[in-house]
């Protein structure tokens, strides 16, 4: 396993990140477009339209996360000679594993406490994103997969394997996981404001794993354990 100080054995360029992200947007943007545009087309009544924004949602879901590992492969594996295992995939052991899963459930319990005290609540837009249609067995296990399993997948190499890793090799951490919590924040810009204040605050928890365990792995699995919890309580709340 990589010790925290691995965490900058390997120093990303600022225009390594710069082209990374540019090429993910693009990439991006275009498949996502080609989504939209032929579930437009199919779309034959408003009673579908429902069903439609969810196959759009999770196909758009596996270009993001297709877009960010096959451009981190052929920009920074291929032509940059940087190692899956430098980014941070590298097997912790079982014992950070089980710890990680339990943290992401938690953060789930934590979340909801704030929420409930503030009186802030991202919850009904996430409900309509996710079960647009209300329960279905295609929404949940196609939100446990896609939402729960593999979106911290991507999330957690560009933001932490990626970003972190390049603004850890210019600063401390004590500079760089904020700078990346606000970052990661900034990009669930469609929350309200005081629910994107908590997802810099994930941010901030995720970072720190990373650092401390030095394998991308633990973030993966608190992120994975969140979400998932998140998705399976939305649809064990509509059945």
């Amino acid at each position: 396993m990589q010790t925290s100080s691995d965490v900058t054995a390997v120093r990303l360029r600022g225009r390594d990140v710069c082209y990374v992200t540019l090429v993910i947007i693009g990439l991006t943007s275009v498949c996502i477009a080609i989504i939209v545009g032929f579930t437009e087309t199919t779309l034959d009544n408003v009673a579908n339209s429902n069903r439609h924004s969810l196959a759009v949602l999770f196909g758009s879901i596996l270009v993001l996360n297709g877009s960010v590992f096959l451009v981190v492969k052929v920009v920074l594996i291929r032509v940059r000679k940087i190692s899956w295992r430098s980014l941070g995939f590298v097997w912790p052991g079982p014992g950070y594993i089980v710890g990680a899963i339990v943290l992401g459930i938690i953060l789930v319990a934590i979340i909801e406490s704030i929420e409930w005290i503030f009186n802030i609540s991202a919850g009904h837009f996430t409900s309509l994103l996710i079960a647009p249609d209300g329960f279905s067995w295609f929404g949940l296990i196609g939100g446990v997969f896609l939402i729960g399993l593999l979106a911290p997948l991507g999330e957690e190499l560009f933001f932490r394997g990626l970003i972190y890793r390049w603004l850890r090799g210019l600063w401390r951490p004590t500079t760089a996981v904020p700078v990346s919590a606000v970052l990661f924040a900034s990009a669930h810009f469609y929350y309200p404001i005081p629910c994107m204040l908590l997802v810099a605050c994930i941010g901030l928890v995720l970072a720190i794993a990373y650092e401390r365990s030095g394998s991308i792995w633990v973030p993966i699995s608190i992120h994975a354990a969140q979400n998932t919890t998140v998705v399976v309580l939305i649809y064990i709340s509509i059945s």
